[in-house]
């Protein structure tokens, strides 16, 4: 005869794992629409033009920021596996070195003291840690400042809430206290979250501007064919009149580049654009007289 099952019980098990994954997709989501927008607005104000100008939309952001963020998320889940196969050994060697403080076991317990004081005290350790190695990696050190604080706060929360002996209660006393620090470390976990993802979105948006000054002619060439004169005006761009039937005159512009595609715009720039001098012309892709030619 098959075991009674408490049938209120099977909402509640099934609805516990689809609201996490649910809240997880929501992060994420909300993740790399927050990346794609700093990366873009990053690079916007290093050409020297306003974000909101790209009109670029939600999927835009989501779709350009998968392969960075990834990278970020997987190096977050490496640094969790790592942390689960250690925590286990640290926990044990905690609890069973805490207890006496005379003979033998007394150099044991200054470690034990001295390790827990390290897990509380790694928030702040950690982030001074950084900034002294950014005197030799900058670019480094500015994305993982926040990782730090983010490392050191978990320390802290592990030190403050791990399992203990009997006789060593711990600090907190109440273990109804355990909820709430747990749910403020994970707010400041997921601030500094977002907080590494500006940062990396920053230095990406600054290699995407740099490479885009250094080497103008490695994007797509671009000619433009209109039915009346569109006055683009630019180091590198040239027009030409094309005189054809009626006396009628269309024009022709070559010099240019194409920057982006967006928003059912076209972001051109010319050959000679450098960031002391250069103009972004905007054309919409829907205008029926104009022409465009991409060439290698």
């Amino acid at each position: 005869m098959a075991p009674d099952t408490d049938t209120s019980e099977l909402p509640k098990e099934i609805l516990r794992p689809v609201l996490g994954f649910l809240a997880n997709v929501t992060v994420v989501t909300a993740l790399l629409v927050y990346f794609g927008w700093r990366r873009a607005e990053t690079h916007a104000e290093r050409l020297g033009i306003d974000e909101s100008i790209l009109g670029m939309s939600t999927r835009e952001y989501l779709l350009r920021s998968v392969g960075p963020v990834l990278v970020l998320l997987v190096g977050i889940g490496v640094g969790g596996l790592v942390w689960l196969s250690i925590e286990p050994r640290l926990t044990a060697w905690l609890r069973s070195n805490s207890r006496g403080s005379s003979g033998p076991n007394r150099g044991r317990a200054r470690r034990v003291h001295l390790t827990v004081l390290l897990l509380n005290t790694g928030w702040l350790l950690l982030p001074a840690v950084v900034v002294v190695l950014g005197y030799i990696w900058p670019t480094a050190a500015f994305v993982m400042f926040p990782v730090s604080i983010g490392v050191g706060l978990l320390l802290w929360a592990y030190a403050r809430t791990r399992p203990r002996s009997p006789d060593d209660p711990g600090p907190l006393g109440h273990r109804d206290r355990e909820p709430w620090t747990m749910a403020f470390v994970g707010v400041l976990v997921l601030v500094m979250l977002f907080w590494t993802a500006s940062n990396y979105a920053e230095v990406l948006g600054g290699r995407l501007a740099d490479d885009f000054a250094s080497d103008i002619s490695a994007l797509p060439g671009v000619a433009v064919h209109s039915e009346r004169r569109l006055h683009l005006e630019g180091p590198g761009v040239r027009e030409v009149a094309l005189p054809g039937a009626e006396e009628e005159v269309s024009y022709r512009y070559r010099g240019l580049r194409l920057l982006e595609h967006t928003g059912g715009k076209y972001f051109l720039v010319s050959d000679g654009w450098t960031t002391d001098q250069g103009v972004v012309f905007i054309l919409r892709d829907d205008d029926p007289s104009l022409r465009f030619d991409f060439v290698r």
